[in-house]
């Protein structure tokens, strides 16, 4: 008998509908996350040249969730003879309500001497930093968990002819689900401890911490339920 009654393929509709929104939402954060991190790792080809610090300041900003602070400086620097003012100290900078932005703000103050990156083709293009930070780690693993249930979701829908075949209680969907269900773990946790211990932008090795340990033990979490999943595959032996 099928099951294809109005109810069923409404709730069917729905979910196709969530699905799709989770999806387009999460790879929105993604192009966002990767957007900052490529164009970080971009300026480790950039000329290196001196510059001095013009001003330097947080900017403040409040709304229902409180204030948000972001560094606001202003830097000078010389290439082939032309003097060049920007105000770039990173790629893809968001404000935050840490005093992660204030400890940078304290070792910019004016007249500080920088090195400033730039584009060799494009000398007005500049930034401070270079290379991935402790904030893209850390909102790259926020981001683990929803890109883990979106990749878990999209991949159930696509196999459920195959899940079928597999073995009873034990499917490969089900060993990704440990894997998924124990590196998101980690990631929320790391999340957290690293906003309340370093706050958001926090050193680079504190923040790859979760990529190492998550991954690692979700591992471990797949390679078990593939062995128990074997063992149950054989049958009981004598």
């Amino acid at each position: 008998m099928s099951d294809t009654t109005p109810a069923n393929r409404m709730g069917g509709c729905f979910f196709a509908m969530f699905l799709l929104v989770w999806v387009c939402v999460t790879l929105i954060f993604d192009a966002v996350a990767g957007y900052g991190v490529f164009m970080q790792c971009r300026a480790w080809g950039f000329a290196e040249v001196p510059g001095l610090v013009v001003s330097s300041k947080l900017e403040t900003t409040s709304d229902a969730d409180g204030d948000s602070h972001r560094l606001a400086v202003t830097y000078r620097y010389s290439v082939n003879g032309l003097e060049y003012t920007r105000e770039r100290y990173r790629y893809a900078a968001f404000g935050t309500n840490d005093d992660s932005w204030q400890r940078i703000a304290k070792g910019l103050p004016p007249g500080t001497r920088v090195t400033v990156y730039h584009d060799p083709a494009d000398p007005g293009e500049a930034t401070l930093t270079r290379g991935p930070q402790g904030f893209d780690l850390w909102l790259a693993n926020f981001l683990v968990p929803f890109n883990l249930i979106a990749a878990g979701v999209v991949a159930s829908r696509l196999r459920r002819r195959r899940v079928a075949e597999e073995p009873e209680g034990v499917t490969t969907l089900g060993g990704y689900g440990m894997f998924a269900s124990v590196w998101g773990l980690v990631a929320v946790v790391g999340t957290f401890v690293l906003v309340f211990t370093a706050g958001f932008n926090p050193p680079l090795w504190a923040g790859a911490i979760p990529w190492v340990v998550g991954p690692g033990l979700g591992v471990a979490a797949f390679v078990a339920v593939a062995w128990a999943a074997r063992k149950a595959a054989r049958g009981p032996t004598g």
